[in-house]
């Protein structure tokens, strides 16, 4: 009965829909193009979810596939011609055997509709009842983790923040200790409690001090976990954030005395060069502002070198340049690298520069 009143609902929406100039192709769409199973059960079996469409365009709509993203899908769906306001569907099934934890899976949906191609998504979590420990996503022999990525999202320098991982001890007979190495000042962590016993829980606590970092923008630490002072395979640990500087606070006043940051030209294209050529380029910049213009990081995507500038304070009516290495060595074809400069302009404080061109095949 639900079924029905869904798509009589949909059929009724669907006439409203139907939109002039469509009447010389088909046009799908969807009740809906996302479904959350919610917490599904691994011993239950298969579940399954039934995507109902309508054709609102005015020719006979045919779907020629649909394609999920892995075997654990398998769906079923009209095969005959759908006509101008009629109904189809696509039914998804999910089997849950060994995949515990969060999923989320995508099926590609490919018509003769003027909208060619709709993806739809399926997640959920599975859940495995005999297994206490089904929620942590991450294994480290015998250790589960929640995550294995501390991130601390954006960091006002002067800030301290922290970050709690949940951990576990799978192991049938052993205690297991947990360390870190070479732990860089601006990090604290705590490691709670400092021995796991079979089968017990706890918490990796890492605090980060952004005033203990000279560092700006996006940061990431990498870290060495060892358990029972043993190094084992794919023990990496990170750290993230994004340190910026607070500008919030600032009077109306204080920004009008701030300084300004102006490039002469934020992109530069180096035309077309052959493989192993060197190029070097400057950008102009120059603190238009009433206060210090500091520089406080440039950092330059990969395949290009940014140097740093010989004066990192400009003055009000000041300028200084930034000079770009570009190494064509085994590379081809279009380029394009990104310069990031990061200052203490509160309206600008974040600029990105491009450099572009092309090298050619050998």
């Amino acid at each position: 009965m639900k079924r029905q009143i869904l798509i009589l609902i949909f059929l009724s929406a669907a006439s409203v829909r139907f939109l002039p100039g469509q009447s010389d192709k088909a046009y799908i769409e969807f009740t809906d193009t996302a479904y959350d199973f919610g917490i599904i059960e691994e011993s239950k079996g298969i579940v399954s979810h039934e995507f109902i469409f309508s054709n609102n365009g005015g020719l006979p709509l045919i779907l020629s596939s649909v394609r999920p993203t892995c075997g654990c899908t398998t769906p079923e769906w009209t095969k005959e011609p759908v006509m101008p306001g009629k109904l189809g569907s696509i039914n998804v099934s999910f089997n849950p055997k060994g995949r515990p934890g969060p999923f989320s899976k995508s099926i590609t949906v490919f018509s003769n509709a003027a909208n060619n191609s709709v993806v739809l998504i399926i997640k959920g979590y599975v859940r495995l009842l005999n297994d206490p420990f089904s929620e942590y996503k991450y294994t480290l022999g015998p250790l589960k983790l929640k995550s294995i990525h501390a991130s601390m999202g954006t960091v006002y320098k002067g800030e301290i923040k922290n970050k709690i991982i949940e951990i576990a001890n799978t192991s049938a007979g052993d205690p297991v200790k947990i360390e870190f190495k070479k732990i860089p000042e601006y990090l604290d962590i705590k490691i709670s409690p400092e021995q796991l016993k079979p089968g017990g829980r706890g918490i990796i606590e890492v605090v980060f001090y952004s005033d203990k970092l000279d560092e700006w923008d996006y940061v990431i630490t990498r870290l060495v976990l060892t358990i029972n002072n043993q190094i084992i395979p794919d023990n990496m640990f990170t750290v993230t954030a994004v340190v910026r500087e607070d500008f919030s606070k600032l009077t109306a006043e204080e920004l009008n005395m701030s300084p300004k940051i102006v490039f002469e030209n934020e992109k530069i294209d180096f035309g077309t060069i052959r493989p192993g050529q060197k190029i070097e380029n400057e950008f102009i910049l120059k603190n238009v502002g009433k206060t210090d213009l500091i520089i406080r990081k440039i950092r330059a995507s990969c395949g290009c070198t940014a140097v740093e500038p010989d004066v990192k304070i400009i003055r009000p009516g000041k300028s200084t340049k930034i000079k770009t290495v570009f190494n064509s060595a085994g590379k081809s074809g279009k380029q394009k690298y990104a310069i990031t400069v990061i200052t203490n302009d509160p309206k600008n404080y974040k600029k990105i520069l491009w450099l572009e061109g092309t090298v050619t095949k050998e």
